[in-house]
């Protein structure tokens, strides 16, 4: 290999190597697991701040926290940020922003509905390129060292590189999901029931399984995905063989699983069931009087789930026993994110942000 071939691999392994130690307190958005350490709310204040949008509606998936800020795509045109009490700024797009964007200290990366991914430089706040895609792109991207991963309707997953410039693509046939990395594996899943698992630096395929689908949850040892009809499937994570599968209350209207390093949580219409995830032995489940209504959430050992009975409840993962709720006013919609101490929940035209009790 020539020198110059030889030092510019060395670099990027270098940057792949830098981006995830760099990481570790942004495992949530590269494992995909809804869950988040820190000291979780057990009492919530009276006081609920809402900060209220005009026209559009804000994102219904779980916003992006960084420096304690959400940042959240919205139905026009717009990735805002909200700050204490109002919104701090934004970074305008096209199209409808459906999933979390990308946030570092350098970069802002989003997709739209626009067939469009967007990348801004968050010093200068100029946008830097564009990329078109041939589907909406309705996923959250990953920024790992120096490449952009992005899956999209076009039934791709897009590898770029910070020049938004196209390294490779992988076709899984069928939309994409959100993909997940560990490990300089990408884990990518898509609605036609389809999970692979790449090289991230040269898309090379290690597995593909026809088993599960949807944005694949980053364990350990095993990935878990939800198949079409709603099951909940292990894989192994080396070999894309099943370990187990859960389907005691498999729903096609199942929303994204939340991992803990104790729990695994399933979550569809009126149901939430916690399962070992080493054997996928149900440990404890729940029923609501309405359907839950986002996925759920998990921070340090209490799991929230947001209902359409107007309520946030939280619950002790370990016993199952609730231990909080916070009225939000109206049926809720949408999936709460946490940081700096508070939970951000997004529900059609209003942020909710949810603060302990003094």
């Amino acid at each position: 290999m020539p020198l110059r071939q030889l030092i510019l691999l060395t670099l990027i392994l270098l940057s792949f190597s830098t981006a995830f130690s760099q990481q570790n307190d942004s495992l949530t958005q590269l494992h995909r697991t809804h869950y988040y350490t820190g000291k979780p709310i057990r009492e919530f204040s009276d006081v609920t701040v809402k900060v209220t949008v005009k026209n559009m509606n804000y994102s219904s998936n779980a916003p992006a926290v960084f420096g304690g800020k959400p940042y959240i795509g919205t139905t026009k045109d717009l990735v805002l940020v909200i700050g204490d009490m109002s919104i701090d700024g934004g970074y305008s797009l096209k199209g409808s922003i459906e999933s979390a964007p990308f946030i570092n200290n350098r970069f802002m990366i989003a997709g739209s509905t626009a067939n469009t991914i967007f990348a801004y430089d968050r010093v200068s706040e100029k946008i830097l390129w564009k990329y078109k895609t041939k589907g909406a792109v309705n996923t959250s991207p990953l920024l790992i060292g120096a490449l952009v991963y992005v899956g999209c309707a076009d039934g791709k997953l897009y590898a770029l590189d910070t020049l938004g410039k196209l390294k490779w693509s992988y076709d899984l046939k069928s939309p994409v999901a959100s993909p997940s990395f560990d490990d300089s594996v990408l884990y990518v899943g898509s609605s036609g029931g389809t999970s692979a698992a790449l090289n991230a630096l040269s898309g090379k395929e290690i597995w593909k399984s026809s088993l599960a689908g949807r944005t694949p949850v980053v364990g350990p040892t095993l990935i878990y995905c939800i198949n079409r009809n709603g099951a909940v499937i292990a894989l192994d994570k080396k070999t894309g063989e099943e370990r187990w599968r859960y389907d005691e209350y498999a729903s096609s209207r199942a929303f994204e699983l939340a991992l803990s390093p104790t729990a695994l949580v399933y979550a569809c219409d009126a149901t939430i069931g916690v399962i070992d995830p080493l054997t996928g032995k149900k440990l404890w489940g729940t029923g609501f009087k309405r359907p839950i209504c986002g996925s759920p959430m998990i921070v340090g050992n209490v799991l929230y789930v947001p209902c359409s009975d107007w309520n946030l409840y939280g619950y002790d993962l370990s016993t199952s026993i609730e231990i909080t709720k916070a009225d939000i006013g109206f049926a809720p919609y949408g999936t709460p994110a946490f940081g700096d101490g508070k939970i951000f929940y997004p529900s059609k035209q209003v942020l909710y942000t949810f603060e302990p009790k003094e």
